[in-house]
């Protein structure tokens, strides 16, 4: 209940990450959210995570968490993305169910590593008759993307695994892309795309990856055999609406 007691202005802290959250204003149907954090919390800042690769790396993660912290990292990005499109389609209701997601993912992050020491445009709205699978086991990270796809106007499926992914392919119009991940319980990225791109039926989906590894770490290679696009978290939704906008649905 801490989120719906803010005043504007008034912070919400989380004293172990160093990182404050702050509703700078609303006017209308538009709000500013602030987040202030730590400069080696790179991944934070909107002009670093704009950024190269290699200025994103800098902040030091210990490989055994890298993984963990991207998709926390990713679920906090696409929450504010998707509480400001939804604030600027009058949808206030959605939105503060929104930011409590927001909050409640730095919480969980600022638990998660407060013990530690270590640093750890909108884009044009698309035709709604183009169709788009997303594929995450994190329930957090899959509606949030779904959400803000949807509004930005492509008619959204979502899928929790490979299998499912697999199942939905067979079973209904096939979407014009698919989003992803590549670590996932039963059928894992690699598997799933092994599998599309070994179906003829399939050969015109193009499957673009949101993942938190690599090409080279997921075995998967990039072109007509692979990963059509590779997009590494925390993801920048806006580059990845502008190049599923350049290319044919």
């Amino acid at each position: 209940m801490l989120v719906l007691s803010r005043k504007t202005d008034e912070k919400i802290v989380f004293p172990n990450l160093g990182v404050s959250l702050k509703l700078l204003s609303v006017r209308g149907n538009l709000a500013k959210i602030g987040i202030e954090a730590p400069k080696d919390l790179a991944i934070l800042r909107e002009e670093v995570l704009d950024g190269s690769e290699e200025a994103q790396s800098e902040t030091y993660v210990p490989r055994e968490m890298r993984h963990e912290v991207r998709n926390s990292l990713n679920t906090i990005r696409l929450a504010v993305e998707l509480f400001q499109r939804q604030m600027e389609a009058g949808l206030p209701d959605k939105a503060q169910a929104t930011f409590l997601k927001l909050v409640h993912q730095l919480e969980s992050l600022d638990q998660q590593f407060g013990g530690s020491k270590t640093p750890v445009a909108p884009a044009a709205a698309q035709q709604p008759s183009c169709r788009v699978l997303v594929v995450d086991d994190d329930a957090n990270e899959r509606e949030l993307l779904a959400g803000i796809l949807q509004m930005s106007g492509w008619d959204v499926a979502t899928a929790g695994d490979g299998d499912e992914a697999l199942e939905y392919l067979s079973s209904h119009v096939l979407p014009d892309f698919v989003l992803m991940d590549m670590r996932m319980p039963r059928c894992s990225g690699f598997e799933t795309i092994h599998r599309i791109r070994g179906n003829p039926d399939w050969a015109d989906v193009t499957v673009f990856a949101v993942s938190g590894t690599s090409p080279a770490e997921a075995g998967v290679e990039l072109g007509y055999r692979g990963i059509d696009r590779w997009f590494t978290k925390p993801l920048n939704p806006a580059a990845l609406l502008q190049e599923m906008s350049q290319l044919p649905a």
